[in-house]
């Protein structure tokens, strides 16, 4: 008769059973997981060319394919200057319903130092009155990189926003674009309680007062 075996000699054996069974059963979760992502991530992968992240920038697809791409063509631009044949699909997207997407589009115009005709200029300025305030301090920085003049009366409101980061990128988006007519505009955040306000105030009417 074999000898029995002892419950205490079975629960190494028991515990090294179930570690083996949840590896597998984690295993075929990430492996669900993985079959269920690839769809999405494919797209993205290949696409490696200006021409394939051109494609990603349809309105029709989601805000996350659009940025990422717009991020994949910043990246190339970076690396290549020549690299700007997405300009006219990103015009199209300043009048794109989703901030995420005309904020994004608005921002790469400006890298690209993109020109825009006045209704372009127009919609791109709309996003100076936008709710959210880095939306307004992107198309400020925006602004800044393209350097249009005309773009002056409609930043100048923007020096009295509620939010302190969009009062100095606008201080300094003034210094670039504007003439000394703005400085009477500025002036009064010298007295502002907000050092860094100041400073920025500062700085651009010493820049302002050197322009003819």
């Amino acid at each position: 008769m074999a000898p029995r075996i002892k419950m205490k000699e079975q629960i190494p054996a028991i515990k090294m059973k179930a570690s083996k069974m949840k590896n597998y059963h984690k295993h075929l979760v990430l492996a669900a997981i993985g079959l269920f992502m690839s769809p999405m991530i494919l797209p993205l992968r290949a696409a490696s060319t200006e021409a394939d992240q051109i494609k990603l920038l349809a309105p029709a697809n989601s805000d996350r394919t659009i940025t990422s791409a717009m991020t994949q063509l910043e990246r190339m631009h970076t690396k290549n200057a020549s690299c700007t044949n997405a300009i006219p699909a990103l015009k199209l997207l300043l009048a794109d319903n989703r901030s995420p997407v005309r904020r994004k589009a608005g921002r790469i115009l400006g890298i690209f130092h993109a020109p825009l005709t006045d209704a372009e200029l127009r919609q791109l300025c709309t996003q100076l009155k936008a709710d959210d305030w880095g939306e307004v301090q992107s198309c400020l920085k925006a602004l800044r990189d393209l350097g249009i003049p005309a773009a002056v009366p409609d930043i100048l409101p923007c020096l009295k926003h509620t939010n302190p980061n969009v009062v100095r990128d606008a201080c300094r988006t003034l210094a670039v674009l504007g003439d000394k007519s703005a400085i009477p505009a500025i002036e009064p955040l010298l007295a502002s309680s907000n050092g860094k306000i100041k400073q920025d105030a500062q700085d651009a009417i010493d820049s302002l007062k050197l322009r003819p």
